[in-house]
């Protein structure tokens, strides 16, 4: 019988161990899925500031073509 409470003991002590290890292992987890999160959320961001310069850039060359296209008319009128 003392061998069998012995071995409840051991299966406990193990059993809190084995939780104690997972406990950490998800939070280390979570940290780093965060940090990932974080820096994917920081690319979407430079993304959308790139798309919004081309944007920028778009339109300005969309002026400057309609520039160019009213001068050409006016050279050759």
């Amino acid at each position: 019988m003392a061998a069998f409470i012995i071995g409840i003991r051991y299966l406990l002590q193990s059993l809190k161990e084995q939780r104690d290890s997972n406990s950490a292992l998800l939070a280390q987890l979570s940290q780093e899925r965060n940090e990932r999160l974080d820096a994917m959320e920081a690319h979407i961001e430079r993304c959308e500031a790139h798309i919004q310069e081309c944007d920028t850039d778009r339109q300005n060359l969309r002026l400057e073509l309609v520039k160019l296209a009213q001068q050409r008319t006016h050279i050759t009128a």
